[in-house]
């Protein structure tokens, strides 16, 4: 066993030190961006990027072994090429998600098939967190475009100095002055461009994870008769055996944000965030009645479900903003709000009037998150997201009534009779960590 563990050691660093060293090797020998350089006359080029000059851009054509210069006056647009970084990120989803998917499918079997609970999670888990790394991979991936014609002076030095950092030899590009300011100019300084579009909405279909998702209690409950009965026989009694079931929802939906973008970095949003919680309700119920001295039996079962809208507001930072040569945007944000948190006992098909609302309350919530966005245009924009929310219900023991049909199991006697049920208060929790992929519209 020592032996096999040394050997999965060795090839988890083996793994690790060739993707290592790979992108250290690469990072030694520095080479240009690859560029794509359409002319207003219809013209391309496509090349390693040598040099930025003041006029002109210098290129490698590999495929002929020749230098091109295209003048800066003459180009239309520049296109960056990049190549796939799709089935990378597959990889590095997958690897850190099957792990820490089969220690929580472990960790979440107790201890009945361990093995069979850290396949599955590592399965489910790791196809996750698979999934958003390859999307995040072919974001990665994709061409950035940028328009020359018709820029202003200013904006088209800024984007050369950026390309000169991405060149083979950075450091050759000098601005030209752009004159003396007037006095106005000099009064207010001019704003930071804000990549991208000012407003966004966003919709965040996520994974909850990190708690336990399913689990059940036992215990004993009150319950009596509420018709018009004899003291003895309404009741209280105790139930034999009681069963609750706590579901929480494993793939979250209702989760959407509106965003402004004040700067490059600073922004503030507003986000809407819809949950629910489900505890199936399953009693036994014996009594004997004072009556005629026989003893019946019935069973109590309903679902009771908890519904959360929380309107959170926060602040963003971006510590990657989007710039003309990279469309990819990392932010974290902080955000906290109120809940609206609602109990009910949904009606049942036999009785569609036989509604009950047991709970209404409003709490605070908050959420910690960091989320990277791939942005295709102004308009478009794709990401994921990791993030920890704090949301919690606290519910007040209720009486929950129904129409329960009660038999004696030796003489075959049946009787129907309207039952409530004191059902025990208890907290429940409708936050805790979610990832999951971010789609944007900007606008």
């Amino acid at each position: 066993m020592r032996h096999r563990a040394r050997k999965n050691l060795a090839a988890v660093l083996a793994v690790v030190l060739i993707f290592g060293l790979s992108g250290g090797l690469s990072a030694k020998g520095r080479s240009g961006a690859d560029l794509l350089i359409t002319l207003k006359n219809g013209s391309k080029y496509r090349g390693e990027l040598i040099a930025v000059r003041p006029d002109s851009l210098l290129l490698l054509d590999h495929r002929i072994g020749k230098d091109e210069t295209a003048a800066v006056a003459d180009i239309a647009t520049v296109r960056v090429v990049r190549r796939s970084k799709a089935w990378q990120g597959l990889l590095i989803g997958f690897v850190p998600g099957a792990v820490g998917g089969a220690a929580l499918g472990a960790h979440a079997s107790a201890g009945d098939n361990p093995q069979l609970g850290a396949f599955a999670g590592g399965v489910v888990i790791g196809g996750i967190a698979g999934l958003v790394g390859l999307a995040a991979g072919f974001a990665a991936g994709l061409d950035t475009e940028i328009a020359f014609a018709g820029l202003p002076e200013s904006e088209r030095s800024r984007i050369l100095a950026k390309l000169d950092r991405r060149a083979r030899e950075p450091g050759s590009y000098f601005p030209r002055p752009l004159g003396p300011m007037s006095e106005a100019t000099k009064e207010r300084p001019a704003p930071i461009p804000v990549h991208g579009a000012r407003f966004r909405l966003t919709w965040m279909p996520g994974f909850l994870a990190g708690v336990e998702q399913d689990f059940t209690e036992e215990g004993v409950v009150p319950f009596r008769f509420t018709e018009a009965l004899p003291p003895g026989e309404a009741g209280p009694y105790l139930s034999t055996y009681y069963w609750a079931t706590h579901t929480r929802q494993v793939f979250a939906l209702g989760r959407f944000g509106l965003s402004y973008q004040w700067g490059r970095r600073l922004g503030a949003e507003i986000e809407l965030h819809v949950s629910k919680y489900t505890i199936e309700h399953l009693a036994s119920l014996r009594f004997v009645s004072t009556l005629d001295g026989l003893e019946y039996a019935g069973v109590y079962g309903s679902p009771e479900i908890v519904r959360s809208t929380a309107l959170l507001f926060g602040l963003t930072y971006r510590f990657v903003p989007l710039t003309d040569l990279q469309p990819h945007a990392v932010e974290i944000g902080l955000a906290a709000g109120p809940a609206l948190m609602k109990t009910s006992i949904p009606p049942l098909p036999w009785l569609p009037d036989h509604r009950q609302t047991v709970d209404r309350a409003t709490t605070w919530t908050a959420r910690a998150r960091v989320s990277y966005d791939h942005h295709f245009s102004r308009a478009l924009s794709m990401g994921a997201y990791a993030e920890y929310r704090r949301l919690r219900a606290d519910i007040p023991s209720f009486g929950a009534t129904e129409d329960v049909g009660f038999h004696d199991p030796d003489y075959g006697n049946g009787l129907m009779r309207t039952t409530e049920i004191m059902l025990p208060a208890r907290s429940v929790s409708l936050g805790g960590f979610s990832c999951g992929l971010r789609f944007g519209f900007g606008f």
